[in-house]
């Protein structure tokens, strides 16, 4: 192989071939081995932040029970329930709204399979 950024090699003088892909294989902007990777991939990481906000939300609910129990008390339950249908059909908006960003920015998501 000829030297990198030879004329003929594809590969230019910073290293990076001409796909755009670092010459170790790594997918692009990420570096093997680094401890933001080992990081980030992590279960454990993962477990114990869901753990925080779950433990946060719970204190907070506890600290301001008796107003949350008064405005629980409040609501009828055809006002939770017509909520509840707006938040599904406002999720189901959005994703047909991504979808379609996806397929403008040229990445179409095939259609979903049945059964």
């Amino acid at each position: 192989m000829p030297a990198t950024g030879a004329p003929d090699s594809g590969v230019p003088a910073t290293g990076v071939p001409a796909t755009g892909a670092p010459e170790s294989g790594a997918p692009e902007g990420r570096v093997p081995g680094s401890r933001v990777t080992g990081l980030r991939e992590s279960a454990w990481l993962r477990a114990g932040l869901l753990a925080v906000a779950a433990g946060l939300a719970v204190y907070g609910l506890a600290s301001q029970w008796t107003q949350v129990h008064a405005a629980l008390a409040r609501l009828a339950g055809y006002d939770v329930a017509g909520a509840a249908l707006c938040v599904i059909a406002g999720l189901g908006c959005m994703m047909l709204a991504w979808r379609a960003l996806l397929a403008d920015l040229g990445s179409p998501l095939p259609p979903p399979r049945s059964g």
